[in-house]
């Protein structure tokens, strides 16, 4: 790969670093969160954009657990009112856990749901 290809390939990472959003390289076999004063960019490694993490959402169990959530939009904090098999009740609204997961997140800000554990894929988009 010439120097020219590189840069295309880098491209994508670097302006997510411009932008203040975090990067990753592929190395020794994992991605790594590259910081601050790592070091440039290197010909013998693959960057990416931080994926995201994927979320599932809470179960019934975890559900149980949860007293009050703030909704995203408005921020404000609810009371979940009933945990069922698949829904929660809040304002005597029903929402799947899915959607609770969608328009609700905890009262720190964290999101209604697990992380999914992510596969050490080699391919730069993730």
């Amino acid at each position: 790969m010439n120097f020219q290809e590189f840069a295309k390939e880098i491209l994508p990472a670097v302006q997510a670093a411009a932008e203040g959003k975090p990067i990753q390289q592929f190395f020794e076999g994992k991605w790594r969160d590259k910081g601050e004063g790592s070091g440039g960019f290197h010909l013998d490694r693959i960057y990416r954009v931080k994926p995201e993490p994927q979320l599932r959402p809470y179960t019934k169990q975890e559900w149980e657990g949860v007293i009050r959530v703030r909704c995203k939009r408005s921020k404000a904090a609810v009371t979940i009112e009933q945990v069922n098999d698949d829904f929660l009740r809040i304002y005597n609204t029903s929402y799947g856990f899915v959607e609770a997961m969608k328009y609700f997140e905890n009262l720190d800000g964290s999101p209604c749901g697990m992380p999914v554990e992510e596969e050490n894929a080699t391919s730069s988009s993730g």
